[in-house]
């Protein structure tokens, strides 16, 4: 089964994916990633790249903001895990 985003944040046709991925450590938190793609139209076939132009890139910075902010507050959601201590 294909893996569904975390998040998809949009501006026009600039969109950024926000992935959760499993540590192969078994003590570990899941990590996350961002892909950023433009979507434009050719005929009626929808397509996606990687590739922006001078135009694009300031919503790219508003999108790559909103990820981290989208983040930051995920993980200041999250339950902290207790910090191990040694007995004296």
């Amino acid at each position: 089964m294909k893996q569904k985003p975390l998040k998809e944040l949009r501006d026009g046709s600039i969109k950024a994916t926000i992935w959760e991925n499993a540590s192969k450590k078994a003590d570990s938190k899941p990590f996350h990633t961002i892909s950023f793609s433009r979507i434009y139209k050719v005929e009626a076939t929808w397509k996606e790249t990687s590739s922006f132009g001078r135009e694009d890139l300031l919503k790219v910075q508003h999108l790559a903001q909103e990820a981290y902010r989208f983040l930051a507050e995920l993980e200041a959601s999250a339950p902290k895990a207790k910090a191990k201590t040694k007995n004296a």
